[in-house]
């Protein structure tokens, strides 16, 4: 069974990254992956007790302003 509201997110945040790469062609798949991904460990933080989601919430990108690493410019391992 299709999940229509997951296939959305994964599109609409697949699109963003899109327009964050300056409309770089070639990088659907990776953009959609990375969506996926990014959209997959939203709904796990959904999931888990408060206490352990504010903790999994402290992985920004470097520039402070997005939750999601970028497939051009990805922020270093934080640790």
């Amino acid at each position: 069974m299709i999940n229509h509201g997951r296939e959305s997110a994964i599109r609409a945040r697949a699109y963003q990254l899109w327009i964050e790469s300056g409309y770089a062609d070639g990088y659907q798949d990776a953009h959609w992956r990375q969506a996926e991904r990014e959209i997959g460990e939203q709904s796990a933080r959904s999931e888990m007790p408060p206490t352990v989601r504010a903790v999994a919430q402290d992985n920004r990108h470097v520039d402070g302003m997005s939750l999601y690493r970028s497939v051009i410019d990805p922020a270093p391992a934080h640790g």
